[in-house]
């Protein structure tokens, strides 16, 4: 019976071993070379899709953030421009102003929203009316002042424009209530993703809400 010397098979052992490494490495190199240089970058995103039903939970301000006062007036203003301002369309101006989905609705508090769907500029934009040919602005006179906690006043111009150039205007002080949503629905998280919403809307001066005045 033929044997093979212990060293004889370590000898053939390695050499097989170092010939698979090699092999291994050849391969390697190849791919990479084919990989080298890159000819450009991608990027690769993992996204969930949740359901816009889905509740979130939102994490208010501290009292003590020193931005909270730049998010609160920012918020104020824009939401008194998309309360009261007007353009000439009507789609956008329902948009905006529809229950349940529209931005106004999502930022008020059922106390806020109820006397708004009974202003005169409320009911004419979202009735059966095809044209609209006005246009109002908002022009603010002067900071957002603390009046309380979570409550503010303002004052502004009131500047509205009919298709055939005449231009009336008025001024008003407002005070405004707000308040932080600590839950909403995943669907409303890009229209108020501060989760702030108003809880008092009190016209102190001009003789009445701005959107009575549109004629």
């Amino acid at each position: 019976m033929q044997t093979i010397e212990p060293p004889v098979l370590t000898s053939r052992i390695m050499t097989f071993v170092f010939a698979a490494a090699l092999a291994t490495l050849v391969v390697l190199v190849v791919a990479l070379s084919n990989l080298t240089p890159v000819s450009r970058t991608q990027i690769f995103f993992l996204t969930t899709t949740p359901t816009d039903t889905m509740e979130i939970t939102v994490t208010p301000f501290s009292p003590n953030d020193s931005n909270l006062p730049i998010f609160t007036e920012a918020f104020i203003r824009e939401y008194i421009k998309l309360r009261n301002e007007i353009i000439p369309n009507v789609g956008l101006m329902r948009r905006k102003w529809e229950s349940g989905s529209g931005i106004v609705y999502l930022t008020s508090s059922p106390e806020v929203w109820g006397p708004f769907t009974r202003t005169a500029a409320f009911g004419y934009i979202m009735g059966n009316y095809p044209e609209l040919d006005l246009v109002c602005r908002v022009e603010f006179m002067g900071a957002i002042e603390p009046w309380a906690k979570n409550r503010y006043i303002t004052n502004f111009r009131y500047i509205c424009t009919d298709n055939a150039g005449q231009r009336t205007q008025k001024d008003f002080t407002i005070l405004i209530g707000i308040d932080f949503e600590k839950r909403m629905q995943w669907g409303q998280r890009l229209d108020n993703p501060l989760g702030i919403f108003v809880t008092e809307y009190e016209i102190r001066a001009g003789g009445g809400d701005p959107l009575n005045f549109v004629q």
